[in-house]
């Protein structure tokens, strides 16, 4: 009996399918498989957010604009006037303490935010002070 490369217990060699490129291939789906380390979610630190709340009250900041037609009156969102993705600090100035149904319009709107204040685009210095809505004309 002819002994062959199972019966000795090493593996069988493979004589087709083999490219240049193989371990790189098989290299880049391990690291696809592999899970990802999460991103630490940065926030707003605990003194920031109660500075906010304070000069809010515990109201949508942008009540008196009704934006979008169903403010709340009860803010639960901190909106980033300099948005974080532009570079926007956790800073009591750039923070809006905001309704969820104004958020959204906020996001939705850009150009009228950014025309109302409550967006600062990301070429502009950081804002100085807090976001205060825009009197009605008389």
């Amino acid at each position: 009996m002819k002994r062959t490369p199972l019966t000795r217990g090493e593996p069988p060699k493979r004589t087709t399918g083999l490219t240049r490129n193989e371990p790189l291939r098989r290299r880049q789906v391990e690291a696809a498989l592999r899970p990802k380390p999460k991103r630490k979610r940065r926030s707003i630190t605990t003194l920031v957010r109660d500075r906010v709340r304070e000069r809010s009250g515990g109201l949508c900041e942008a009540r008196s604009l009704n934006l979008g037609g169903r403010c709340s009156g009860r803010a639960n969102h901190m909106h980033h006037r300099k948005l974080r993705s532009q570079g926007g600090l956790d800073q009591k100035a750039n923070l809006a303490h905001l309704c969820s149904n104004c958020h959204t319009w906020v996001h939705s709107n850009v150009a009228d935010a950014v025309a109302l204040g409550l967006i600062v685009p990301g070429y502009r210095p950081h804002p100085t002070t807090p976001w205060r809505p825009p009197r009605a004309s008389r």
